[in-house]
């Protein structure tokens, strides 16, 4: 077989193939507020999906994080978090998105006070 061949059969396995794709999703974040200093998420695949290191999409914001597993993250976004991307969330298939989510468990302003109601607050994938 020569290397043209081989190319060619090569290439024609790689778009024929129907793994996974993996690349990054961005979360936004929906809040009544204008004032929102941290937000504690849940970070969730579904089956046999996987979630990498994931990153502040707002400026100035920062990320703790801690993985319970291949499936969930467990994240505080911190600084001067607002309406808008705030999440950068690298997982191991970008093809079907709705198998990712981001649940708020909690919110703090920027005075450090924890908010008594998440009513209002989502944090849909960004499209």
């Amino acid at each position: 077989m020569t290397v043209r061949a081989g190319g060619v059969i090569l290439l024609a396995l790689v778009l024929g193939c129907d793994g996974p794709v993996p690349g990054t999703l961005r979360f936004q974040l929906e809040s009544p507020r204008n004032d929102d200093g941290a937000v504690d998420v849940v970070i969730r695949a579904g089956s046999g999906r996987t979630i990498g290191e994931v990153e502040p999409a707002c400026s100035g914001c920062r990320v703790f994080a801690r993985a319970v597993g291949d499936g969930e993250v467990r994240a505080v976004i911190a600084g001067p978090v607002g309406n808008g991307p705030f999440l950068v969330v690298p997982v191991s298939d970008v093809r079907d998105p709705d198998q990712y989510t981001v649940t708020i468990r909690s919110v703090a302003g920027r005075d450090h006070t924890v908010r008594r109601s998440l009513d209002g607050y989502r944090a849909p994938l960004a499209r």
